[in-house]
């Protein structure tokens, strides 16, 4: 609907199981156009949402998801911040794909399979954010020492933990990436396409 000089709404829609409002605006200046847009998402399902994307690196569960975001010429911003959810019945879990690419993100060495079984957490809770080519990651499910947890071990069963170090955790994409391939090339297993 308009606002005076430019245009805002809201559009509610699904993703992954969960339904979800996303409100967004836009400034109206066809010289410096600006769109901006947040939304909030209570309960994605991880497991459909991995499978849809690459069904070699799994991760399962529920999630509680809120993305906002910012696009003007030159500049685009975009922050997304998750947190589990326990579900009944609904299993927290990585495969061993979905570790590897976690190795990879943090900058890890190369690991091999120790096992086929999953891994178990028992929190996942972060924000990413993408402006203008750097991605910068945050653990919010606790703190150990000085580091940050990006992802829990559950107490039973094969578990792992991920710990964001706070004064080195933004890395520039294109080069993220080139390390997510460089990773998985190695096995020939797991194709980041």
């Amino acid at each position: 609907m308009p606002d005076g000089s430019g245009y805002q709404g809201i559009i509610q829609t699904r993703f992954y199981d969960s339904s979800g409002i996303l409100k967004f605006s836009f400034n109206g200046n066809l010289f410096y156009p600006e769109f901006s847009f947040d939304g909030i998402f209570p309960e994605v399902n991880l497991l459909k949402f991995f499978t849809a994307v690459n069904d070699q690196v799994i991760v399962s569960g529920i999630v509680k998801s809120q993305v906002e975001g910012k696009v003007s010429p030159g500049s685009f911003q975009l922050s997304l911040r998750i947190e589990s959810v326990p579900a009944r019945g609904v299993k927290q879990t990585l495969n061993f794909g979905a570790v590897k690419a976690l190795t990879a993100l943090g900058g890890g060495g190369t690991i091999r399979a120790i096992t086929k079984s999953d891994f178990h957490y028992r929190k996942l809770a972060g924000r990413l954010t993408l402006a203008d080519g750097y991605l910068t990651i945050e653990g919010l499910a606790g703190r150990h020492g000085h580091y940050q947890y990006f992802l829990q071990s559950s107490p039973w069963g094969q578990g792992i933990n991920v710990f964001v170090d706070p004064e080195m955790n933004t890395i520039r994409l294109e080069y993220l990436l080139s390390r997510l391939q460089t990773a998985f090339s190695r096995s020939g297993k797991v194709d980041l396409r």
